[in-house]
């Protein structure tokens, strides 16, 4: 199991690492797009490491052949990996839903003019 944990040390770090090869935040903003950035790559990662782990359990327990307690084991790693499913997309869905619910504010807004191209004298109706 050690090994399972640095292997998976090792994925995240490798997946977030070229997020801060020339990553210099020159303000907050820029710190927090980073920060964005590297939970937006890790997220299927973690989703795929939560589908082998459903798939794992269920290899486990078909292929236990009447052994009860590789069949239990088979059941648990079933289990935690689709907890762990909902999980992940139960948070998806509710952070999608407050960014939907709230306000979006620009971060640089620029003031929109009426150009309309064609003048009134011109429009068909």
């Amino acid at each position: 199991m050690n090994s399972l944990k640095k292997f998976i040390f090792l994925i995240v770090i490798g997946v977030s690492l070229p997020q801060f090869a020339l990553a210099a935040p020159k303000n907050f903003k820029e710190l927090i797009d980073i920060f964005l950035n590297i939970i937006q790559s890790v997220i299927p990662v973690v989703v795929g490491l939560a589908v082998l782990a459903f798939f794992w359990g269920l290899a486990k327990y078909i292929f236990s052949q009447g052994n009860e307690n590789i069949k239990i084991e088979g059941k648990n790693i079933m289990v935690w990996g689709l907890v762990g499913l909902f999980f992940i997309f139960s948070v998806y869905g509710v952070v999608r839903l407050f960014g939907s619910i709230l306000p979006k504010f620009p971060s640089n807004p620029t003031p929109t003019y009426n150009r309309d191209p064609a003048p009134e004298a011109f429009r068909q109706e």
